[in-house]
């Protein structure tokens, strides 16, 4: 009996016997319809990250694309579908013995605050096979904010003159749940958000920053860079109040302890960070831990 079994088995393995579960309708598989396709054309990089700008301003994103079949020239149709503020070319144009080639997708700009997005694409058919692999679509998304000035004339004083003898001042706006401290340098605008309250300090909420990078300092102690590398990359911030050309580098804010924190109550807050300064020519110069104190009054508000 074990020799039968046996038989029967490697017969099933050999596939000369049906397997289980069969019937006829496995057999009415039918292959799809045949693309026509001349020279598949693609998207050489992927989405470009969601980005924001401003109300009335313009972006463009230029997009590589790219072709197998060099051979002759030819105008390869671009889809657009979305927000009609973008537009791009109805084509994109190869020339003859070029397999690379870009087309720019514009905003235009718009006066209404919102998120917009649109996708362009190569439609399928003569330039682009529907079972193709490769990148045929984009995906692009743009928020525009709605800055309303919160209040205007913030004082910011460098509290210990570790940088600045004197004090200047910034334009704080507000979007949403979000704050922009406009002029916090010449060349940067500090965005941030509000964390919770500090336990120590009735009305004060740790500050958040935007962009930048997130990590720890030389020492271990959480904080904020501005540049979004922790610290690897450079990133100058520049303001008149510094002598003979000289900038701040290798920046960052204290993020816990309330060494950084604000309360609108009390209209006050505090930046409280580690600066390097380099001179104009970008030889290091020395460092400092600033703590620059933020204050307006009730008429700076805008209500």
């Amino acid at each position: 009996m074990k020799l039968k079994y046996d038989k029967i088995a490697w017969y099933m393995l050999a596939g000369l016997l049906p397997l289980a579960g069969c019937n006829d309708k496995d057999d009415d598989w039918t292959p799809g319809v045949q693309a026509d396709v001349t020279c598949q054309v693609y998207f050489t990089a992927g989405n470009p990250g969601a980005e924001e700008i401003d109300l009335r301003q313009e972006k463009t994103y230029t997009l590589a694309l790219s072709r197998d079949d060099g051979t002759g020239a030819v105008s390869v149709p671009v889809a657009l579908e979305g927000s009609p503020e973008f537009k791009v070319p109805a084509t994109a144009e190869f020339a003859a013995g070029e397999t690379e080639t870009t087309v720019d997708v514009t905003f235009k700009g718009t006066a209404v605050a919102g998120v917009y997005a649109c996708c362009v694409s190569i439609p399928e058919g003569t330039y682009n096979s529907p079972y193709t692999s490769r990148l045929t679509k984009i995906d692009i998304t743009l928020r525009v904010p709605d800055w309303q000035l919160y209040a205007s004339n913030v004082k910011v004083e460098d509290y210990y003159n570790a940088f600045f003898s004197e004090a200047y001042h910034a334009d704080m706006y507000k979007d949403g749940d979000r704050y922009r401290l406009e002029g916090f340098m010449s060349n940067y605008d500090l965005v941030f958000t509000l964390g919770a309250e500090d336990p120590d300090n009735e009305t004060y909420h740790y500050i958040y920053p935007s962009k930048g990078s997130n990590g720890v300092d030389y020492y271990g102690t959480e904080a904020w860079f501005f540049d979004p590398g922790q610290g690897e990359n450079s990133f100058p911030l520049y303001s008149d109040l510094l002598p003979d050309g000289n900038y701040l580098d290798q920046a960052l804010l204290y993020t816990t302890d309330g060494y950084t924190s604000i309360s609108f109550e009390k209209r006050r807050g505090w930046l409280y960070g580690y600066f390097e300064v380099y001179d104009k020519d970008g030889n290091y110069i020395g460092y400092g831990y600033p703590y620059f104190r933020l204050s307006w009054k009730e008429s700076d508000e805008n209500k």
